[in-house]
């Protein structure tokens, strides 16, 4: 029997895997900042922080097409920012904090 050498192709470029993981820090940064506030007291209800899963949300909505629709039900901010939600803080002009979360 002949042995076949096949050479491994990355199936993903480096321009898009450093786009992923530049989502994935946005994201826990996102999270951070987010659980800051919830501490402070400036959001109200449950915050159920997303630290820790932001591979799941890069890389299952970095395989969609644009047209594709994504429904999510828990823990959902990192698949929103995945898909191209700006990192603002939903209460953020209630609370005096400003709107944009990651500049401080």
């Amino acid at each position: 029997m002949s042995q076949v050498e096949t050479e491994a192709k990355p199936i993903v470029t480096r321009n898009q895997a450093l786009g992923w993981l530049r989502q994935m820090l946005l994201i826990r940064r996102f999270e951070e900042r987010a659980e800051m506030m919830y501490q402070k007291g400036r959001v109200g209800g449950f915050f159920h922080q997303y630290s820790g899963q932001e591979p799941v949300a890069v890389g299952s909505i970095g395989v969609l097409r644009e047209d594709d629709y994504v429904i999510t039900a828990y823990r959902d901010h990192g698949h929103a920012l995945a898909r191209g939600m700006e990192a603002k803080f939903p209460d953020g002009r209630a609370s005096g904090e400003g709107d944009r979360l990651l500049e401080r």
